[in-house]
């Protein structure tokens, strides 16, 4: 596991390298389309740098002990009860929003972001031992300062290849985002399931990665998904594929059909099984 302070390193890197490659799009590359749904490439932009602001926010109030919600923002315990349909609704208010406060922005775009990045580096480098413990608000849950470091990284990683994927043919996951993501996953992975009433689990996969970076752990889906270790039961099924391949693929950027039909996903064991793991994500 990488130590909060690996972590902050981590995002800024990927920030530097981020902020140096929107600082050579043209205007028109930056209302291109983006990979996400709706957004242009100067939304995801808008988002990353609301993100980042928030994160700021959360931190400020966690360590002054407070964990509530800030104005205007929503009580996390109505997540964890919300149906699939609100889920989907508050996604498409918050898309919606994005656009407006980018919008607002006007040439103003890349020094925001700019300015909310400093911000939160600013602020982790003062941060204490104990203070990457204390309980901080996000949006589904109280969490400790230091997973906010890890939901930066993960904006930063998938909204970077967002990006990217649309102008460039080779775009990729950093390796170093890759391998914090993968080893942090725990911390935000049940985003990527929504379990609905005809559930008959529990189910266990087992995702075997290619390469450098390994999971060591199987998935288990029950009313939750969590990560348990190989004791050597029985799955359902195994994927096997690379880690980038993994991460985009639990994160809704590439949908089942299509990884299996590019030969990024490989399945061993029972198809249906396999096929059922993707009728319960949806993309973070």
């Amino acid at each position: 596991m990488l130590s909060p302070i690996e972590r902050m390193r981590v995002f800024q890197l990927e920030l530097d390298d981020l902020e140096h490659y929107l600082s050579k799009l043209s205007p028109e590359s930056l209302i291109s389309a983006s990979a996400c749904e709706c957004w242009s490439v100067a939304d995801v932009v808008a988002h990353m740098a609301s993100a980042f602001e928030s994160y700021t926010g959360s931190i400020i109030r966690g360590l002054r002990g407070d964990s509530s919600a800030s104005p205007g923002r929503p009580d996390p315990s109505t997540w964890s009860t919300a149906s699939s349909a609100e889920r989907v609704l508050r996604a498409e208010e918050a898309a919606h929003r994005v656009v407006t406060y980018r919008e607002s922005l006007g040439d103003c775009l890349l020094p925001t972001l700019h300015t909310a990045v400093e911000g939160f580096n600013q602020l982790l480098a003062g941060m204490g031992t104990q203070d990457w413990y204390k309980l901080c608000y996000h949006g589904r849950g109280e969490i400790p300062a230091q997973n906010l470091v890890t939901y930066a990284i993960l904006e930063a990683c998938l909204h970077k290849w967002d990006i990217q994927s649309k102008l460039e043919a080779n775009a990729q996951l950093s390796s170093g985002g890759s391998r914090a993501l993968i080893e942090h996953i725990e911390e935000f992975m049940h985003w990527a399931f929504v379990i609905g009433p005809e559930f008959t689990g529990p189910r266990r996969y087992r995702f075997r990665l290619t390469g450098e970076i390994s999971l060591g752990k199987e998935i288990i889906i029950d009313r939750q998904a969590h990560l348990a270790g190989n004791d050597g039961r029985a799955v359902d099924a195994v994927f096997e594929c690379n880690a980038e391949s993994f991460l985009l693929f639990m994160c809704g950027r590439i949908n089942f059909s299509d990884a299996l039909a590019g030969g990024l996903l490989v399945i061993e064991g029972n198809d249906e099984m396999a096929s059922a793991y993707s009728d319960w994500g949806q993309a973070i």
